[in-house]
């Protein structure tokens, strides 16, 4: 579902862990948030967003 409102990866976070090396990213939209904020902004680019909607980080941070 994820994929067909254009998402260009997704990430089973039951599978794989996005904060440990591998790609960057431009945008996280964090609907689970079992990862700190540090650890998940490590995994965006320089410029890159993220949008925290889990339980572990308060919705209303915005990551730059």
């Amino acid at each position: 579902m994820v994929r067909s409102i254009g998402a260009d990866h997704v990430i089973d976070y039951t599978r794989e862990d996005f904060t440990k090396g591998g790609p960057r990213y431009d945008f996280i939209l964090d609907n689970v948030g079992n990862h700190s904020l540090s650890e998940t902004r490590r995994a965006l680019t320089p410029n890159g967003r993220l949008l925290p909607n889990g339980e572990g980080i308060p919705a209303a941070r915005w990551a730059t």
